[in-house]
């Protein structure tokens, strides 16, 4: 008897572990384990011959960027809010702080911008910021559709207390933390702030908007703690940090796991994503549909549905999609007499997929940035994985990697600023 119970264990043990090794990689995409490394300090890209440099450019697909690269010129008077929506590579906050760091040193730093309350939803948060709290939260996250989530950030918390509930805001650095004075607090149903850990004398004021609570400050601060109640029940899904500066905020809104159709069934998230006043909204998703089952023509739909929704809540904004470079998936072989082995293919719906963004912005006259291409193409991720640009899960990049990619991004998106500033002064002389 003892024999066959230890022999059922044995046999559900391995059930457990054959069934872990065959999932579709979803646990790794949402739970990324991305390699913290040191800093990509003074990029020097000519080590990785492999990076298509002269392709590093925007296909324009005749969109106009005109008011956008404006708002830019006079960025010395005026503060820009770029919006970079995407999945975990966004969500690490990496490639997207390299290009924050890179665009506010040339046009200038109008603040933080959004945060969001990722480890109180018991996910991974950027390292330049923390939210706490003492009180208890439940969270949803649009990634689960059964969670209904209605935040266009995909998370939103609610207290388990609505009479008494606090949070504290804090910048984070190695150096000197970036301060705010001015903190929008997105949120659904009512909040009332109560107090401040701050003295009276400095809070400029509070004012109550629809979904939205701003706090000014007549002094900068990197600490602030909201002491709250509602009197029905809230959610917050974010918070907005800018410092009154003229200047660039670039706010990134990363999901793991996330797809074209989470942002969709977020419901109306190009209304609730105005609430920023974005000039640039940059999309870089498909990664993660590469590894669902999604046919081309319904991803194509679900570009044009988010698309669609953001141009028709904000008229006036530029767009930007990006596509996902090539990845790799995990496939065991087992070998007769042998114990299986891991080892890992190309995903070849990255390429397929890749292919549908570009068609989409060719005929709707959107601008795209060729990020597959120019991280190399095909076969690029096993190169990226041999320079430790690519982490031993075949799908994020090391720290190292984020920083080259933001660096690139922002070289793109300057080059074609200084084209349109030099096409316009040659017109104009």
């Amino acid at each position: 008897m003892n024999k066959l119970i230890v022999i059922i264990v044995s046999l559900i043990s391995s059930l457990a572990l054959f069934a872990d090794d065959y999932d579709n990689d979803s646990y790794i995409r949402e739970n990324p384990q991305i390699v913290q490394d040191s800093v990509f300090e003074n990029v020097s890209f000519s080590q990785y011959n492999f990076l298509n440099l002269n392709k590093n450019k925007l296909t324009l697909n005749n969109s106009d960027l005109s008011i956008f690269f404006n708002r830019l010129q006079n960025s010395s008077t005026d503060t820009i809010n770029i919006v970079h929506i995407g999945d975990s590579h966004i969500q690490a906050d990496m490639s997207t702080k390299r290009t924050r760091t890179l665009l506010q040193n040339k046009f200038g730093n109008a603040g933080r911008g959004i945060i969001i309350p990722f480890k109180l939803s018991k996910t991974n948060e950027p390292r330049d910021y923390s939210i706490t709290s003492t009180s208890i939260w439940t969270n949803k996250k649009a990634i689960k559709r059964s969670d209904y989530c209605h935040s266009f950030t995909g998370i939103s918390i609610s207290p388990q207390n609505k009479d008494y509930f606090d949070l504290t805001i804090s910048t984070l650095s190695k150096f000197i933390p970036e301060e705010f004075n001015n903190i929008k607090l997105y949120h659904t149903g009512e909040i009332s702030i109560d107090s401040l850990n701050i003295s009276d004398e400095i809070v400029d004021s509070i004012s109550y908007n629809v979904d939205e609570i701003n706090i000014k400050l007549s002094v900068c601060v990197d600490l602030l703690t909201l002491y709250m109640s509602s009197d029905s029940g809230c959610a917050i899904s974010g918070a907005l940090l800018s410092n009154s500066k003229a200047g660039i905020v670039y706010n990134a809104i990363g999901n793991n796991g996330a797809t074209f159709d989470t942002y969709n069934s977020i419901g109306n998230i190009g209304k609730r994503v105005s609430q920023i006043s974005p000039q640039l909204i940059i999309l870089s998703l498909g990664a993660n549909d590469a590894y669902s089952k999604i046919s081309p023509t319904d991803f194509y739909n679900s570009i044009h549905k988010l698309v669609s929704d953001i141009q028709t809540n904000n008229p006036d904004v530029s767009i930007i999609l990006t596509t996902p470079m090539e990845s790799q998936k995990r496939k065991y072989i087992r070998k007769k007499g042998r114990r299986r082995r891991k080892s890992y293919i190309i995903n070849e719906r990255v390429l397929l997929l890749r292919n549908e963004i570009l068609r989409y912005g060719k005929e709707h006259k959107i601008a795209v940035y060729d990020w597959f291409e120019i991280a190399g193409g095909e076969n690029a991720s096993q190169k990226w994985h041999n320079h430790k640009l690519m982490g031993r899960d075949r799908i994020h990049y090391t720290r190292v990697g984020y920083e080259i990619q933001g660096e690139l991004f922002f070289n793109a998106l300057l080059k074609e600023y200084n084209s349109y500033i030099n096409s316009n002064c040659h017109g104009n002389n």
